[in-house]
Order: C-alpha cells, then sequence, then structure tokens
C-alpha cells in the first residue's frame, strides 16, 4: 500500500460522514481532513527527530480519528473506536510487520489519554494532535491549553519554539 492510497482510504471515510450539526473539536471547528493531514505531517516530524519509522507515524497521524470519521463516536472513546474498525484494514494493506501494526493501533486507540505515558509511537500521535490543534488555532501558549500544558511545554521545546521557558 503507497501513501496515496492510505489518503484514499481517510477521503474514502471523510466522504462517506453523515452531515450532523455537532463538531469533532471542542473548538467548533470541523474539518477532520485538514486535522487528519496535520496530525500526519507532525507525526513524522517528531518520528524522525526521535528515530523512528516515519511511514508508521504518517499513517497513524492520518488515520488517528478514524473512529470519528467512520465510526461516527464523536466521544472521548472515538480512539477505541477507530482501532477496533482498522484492525483487519491495516491488516490487509500488508504494509507493517505484526508488531508495528500493535504499534500503529495502540497509538490511535490512546491517543486521547494525553495523561497517561504510553509507547513511543502512541507518545509521538499524542503529542502532534495536540500541537496541531495549537498550532491551527494560532495559538501555541501552553498557558491556553491548562489540562495540557506540560506535554504541549514539552512538544513546544522539542521544537525549539520556547525561550527562557516562555511561548515564542
Amino acid at each position: 500500500m503507497k501513501i496515496n492510497e492510505w489518503e484514499e482510504f481517510l477521503r474514502s471515510g471523510l466522504d462517506g460522514m453523515k452531515p450532523r450539526s455537532g463538531f469533532a473539536f471542542v473548538d467548533g471547528s470541523f474539518d477532520e481532513r485538514m486535522h487528519a493531514h496535520g496530525v500526519a505531517y507532525f507525526c513524522v516530524m517528531l518520528a524522525k527527530k526521535r528515530g523512528l519509522n516515519t511511514k508508521l507515524a504518517y499513517c497513524m497521524g492520518l488515520l488517528h480519528d478514524w473512529g470519528r470519521i467512520y465510526g461516527e463516536d464523536f466521544t472521548s472513546s472515538h480512539g477505541k473506536t477507530g482501532a477496533e474498525s482498522l484492525k483487519e484494514q491495516v491488516k490487509a494493506w500488508g504494509d507493517f510487520t505484526h508488531t508495528e501494526q500493535a504499534m500503529l493501533l495502540d497509538a490511535i486507540e490512546f491517543h486521547s489519554k494525553k495523561k497517561r505515558i504510553d509507547g513511543p509511537y502512541a507518545e509521538i500521535l499524542k503529542d502532534a494532535d495536540l500541537f496541531e490543534r495549537a498550532f491551527s488555532l494560532g495559538d501555541l501558549r501552553y498557558e491556553a491549553h491548562p489540562k495540557k500544558e506540560g506535554r504541549l511545554l514539552n512538544v513546544l521545546e522539542e521544537f525549539e519554539l520556547q525561550r527562557n521557558g516562555k511561548g515564542s
């Protein structure tokens, strides 16, 4: 499977979404495609920086909200919903070893659990998901994200976007 095939898979899910009045994100935004690609790109950047598999990172970033997109699950359990519904598809693609498939699905399942620490790929996805939301909203101040300030501050420091402990 090529990266453009993963993107087509995402697009097919997005195109099949039912119109609804709710929003995917607390801030009221509703662009899952933009968010998915943004998270995928930040996953690649973090994976490269941390010496991990960028192809695996891109795929998990692209599909991390599959529970929202395909499963129409807008709860905090959407990661689990997405991981469960992607299991057979990820296996069928044949792009990843059994271990990589498990890491990808675990990362997707636990990406909303920002307070807990999981494996390196899950941590990349959590960091990229948070960073993309802050970045796309144009507000990288960790004070604006009080529940996640420690994680966001660490990501900002990793990208060297901090001066004297404060946002640039």
